[in-house]
Order: C-alpha cells, then structure tokens, then sequence
C-alpha cells in the first residue's frame, strides 16, 4: 500500500490536513470520505524524507525566489516544473499550496515536516523569525556544496588504492591459477625434481590462491552486506575502526557536523535541538546517532565540550576549542575551526595514502612476479641442463 497526503474540508467547513494508506488514489479517496471530509488534494507520498540532493535543491530553490523578490509560491511551481525529482516535485507543489492559502514559510514547512528533514525546516523556522532566511539558505547551499566535494574527495582517496591492491591481488590469484597449471603438468610428465621456491608456487596453485580467492570474495561480501544485516549505523561504526583508512571516513562525517551544527547555532537555534537536527542532515549513520545522544544528554545541561570528552565518538582533540568557544559564547566560530582542523587531518592522511600506498602494492606485485618467474625458470633450466 502507499501513502497519500491529503488536504480536504470536514462536516463543520474546517480545513483537514493528513495522510492515509491506500493501494490508489482513488482508494484514498474513498477513505478519506469514509473519515467524514470530502478531499480537495490528493498527492502520494512514499513516506520517506527528501534525499540530502533533494533538500539542497529545495533550499536553493527557496532562496532564489526570495532573491529574486517573486511570490514564493510561484518560484516553487517553477522549480517543481523544472525538477528531475518527481519527489522534490510533488514536495515543492505541496509546500507552494500552503503558501496559497495564508500561511507563513516557517509554518508551511513545519506542516509539511515529515518529508522535509528536521534541519531545514529548523533553519527555516529560526532564520524567519530574523527576516534573514536567503542568507542562511545560501550558507546551507555552500555548505553542503562543499560536502559534497568533500566526501568526493574521501572517496577518491580511498578508492584508488584499494583498487589497485584488489587490481594486483586477482593478477597473482589468474597467474598461480591458469599460468602455473601448465607448467606444473609439464613438471610432473617429465618428473623433475622441484626447488622449494617451486614447490611454493605449485602449493599457491593448488590450494593458496583459492583461499586467498575466497578471503577476497569474504571481504567483498561483507562490505556489501554487512550494512543491511548489522545495520548501517554499527557498519560505519565499524569502518571507523580500520587502521589508515578508517579516520579518513570518521573524520569527514564529523567535519560535516560541526559545520552544520556551526551554521544552526549561528541562526539562534540551541545546542540541544542544534544537535538533534544535525542527525538529520549528516549523511553518516554513525555519526547521526552520536547527534541524537548528544541532543539528549546536552538537554539535561551537559555542556558539547564534557560530551566530547566522555563519549569519545569526536575525536578529542578538539575539546580545546570548543571549551575555548564554550566560555567565550562563540561556539559556532568555534565549530568551524574545530571542523577544518578535521579536515586539515582528513587530507594530510589522504595524500599520505595516495602517495604511499600504489608504489607499495607496486612493489608486492613486483616481488610476487620476480617469485613466480624463478619459480617456473629454475626447473627449466635444471630440465635443459639434463638433456643436454
């Protein structure tokens, strides 16, 4: 069944706002009346949040339009008709529908809540009680530009070399496997005696790279299905973990919170529902949940420097400046030094790991190639010298 939003009148002539479970439209349809309110708009919904995309492109979309100084309602039906999105669509039509009928941009989006996420309709929320809602819109758009290049960036960085380890990895497992076979029968017919480093490659080719083989396929299939069965949260809890290449994604998530949990404190917001909203707007589950326990415990008074000491989930070395920022009343300053220092870390390990990294599979695969090549040669040669 699906989810469809509806906006219709009830028996006393009010205004009736929901959401209903139907199989079609006109399934909707048929409830919605069963409930005593005769539908004026019915538009599906799959009861899921706007993606990260989505939302950008909705905050852009807003901020233009006040630029612009056109009515909002009209600039959002232009980007609705405008979207490749047919979700961003219906929720841009949606959001121009209440600006149609009276009510302020704050108070459309809080009704439209469920599929615009928590941190954009916060910001909205708290920048129009300032009048200053397409400066702190823009500041989101950068923002979340420069995500966005960032984590392009970790990917890259992380990507190449573990490419070229799997690359040099199936090289060795396709040359012990369909190379040596010949060879080896070759061997066996004429019933020379093997060198050790022979015998070692002929044992690779029997059982070693089916092994190596299946330990690749392991890991390959544990990064794919490890986020569905221990769930995506634990995963990235888990990725944090790995040596050399696990900070790299640790760091990039939390850079991505200070820096937004930076610009929803500058817009007014406090630090506890700052936090809880910035679950809703980092893209890394692992992190997301440290926003929410961190939202909870500061609403009992706990200040983000003593959480970021105790829980230990950001890393430590910026307690300083948040202290520093904490004591000055310039916190979200604070936050955003805190975030490039992150970053600053993040892209020295990065370079470290390009730049070490291939040259060091290069020469595994090297020596790996130096072995195979002896260990075929040497009975060769101990064969020629027999016959001749």
């Amino acid at each position: 069944m699906a989810e469809f939003h509806y906006t219709g009148v009830n028996s006393d002539g009010e205004e009736v706002r929901g959401a209903i479970s139907a199989t079609t439209a006109e399934g909707a349809r048929s409830r919605i009346r069963e409930l005593g309110v005769e539908p004026r708009e019915i538009l599906p919904g799959d009861g899921r949040q706007l993606s990260s995309s989505d939302a950008t492109d909705l905050a852009v979309a807003i901020s233009n339009a006040i630029q612009a100084d056109v009515p909002l309602a009209a600039g959002l039906r232009a980007a609705a008709a405008e979207s490749p999105s047919r979700r961003l669509s219906k929720v841009c039509r949606r959001l121009a529908n209440e600006l149609n009928q009276g009510y302020p941009l704050d108070e459309a989006i809080a009704r439209l809540r469920p599929d615009i996420p928590d941190h954009i309709a916060g910001l909205v929320q708290a920048a129009a009680r300032t009048q200053n809602v397409s400066t702190v819109l823009d500041e989101l758009v950068g923002l979340r530009v420069a995500q966005r290049s960032r984590w392009t960036h970790v990917f890259i960085a992380t990507a190449y070399p573990i490419f070229v380890l799997l690359f040099g990895l199936c090289l060795f497992i396709g040359f012990t496997i369909f190379v040596v076979a010949p060879f080896k029968q070759l061997f066996e017919d004429w019933s020379i005696s093997l060198p050790l480093v022979t015998k070692t490659l002929i044992w690779w080719h029997d059982i070693g790279a089916w092994i190596l083989a299946a330990i690749v396929l392991l890991v390959i299939a544990f990064v794919g299905f490890a986020p569905m069965i221990a769930g995506p949260a634990r995963f990235r809890r888990m990725l944090a973990g790995l040596p050399v290449i696990g900070p790299i994604f640790h760091w990039a998530g939390i850079a991505e919170m200070l820096r937004l949990l930076s610009l929803l404190i500058d817009a007014g917001i406090t630090l506890p529902e700052a936090l809880r909203l910035s679950a809703s707007g980092v893209s890394d589950a692992f992190v997301r949940e440290v926003c929410t326990s961190y939202g909870a415990r500061a609403e009992n008074g706990v200040s983000l420097t003593r959480l970021v000491v105790e829980d230990r989930a950001v890393p430590i070395t910026i307690a300083p400046l948040l202290h520093w920022g904490e004591l000055n009343d310039r916190l979200p300053e604070a936050l955003q030094v805190a975030a490039e220092s992150l970053e600053e870390r993040l892209d020295a390990r990065a370079e470290l790991l390009q730049g070490v990294f291939p040259p060091f599979v290069f020469i595994i695969v090297a020596t790996l190639t130096v072995f195979g090549v002896l260990a075929l040669l040497l009975p060769m040669a101990a064969m020629l010298r027999g016959i001749y």
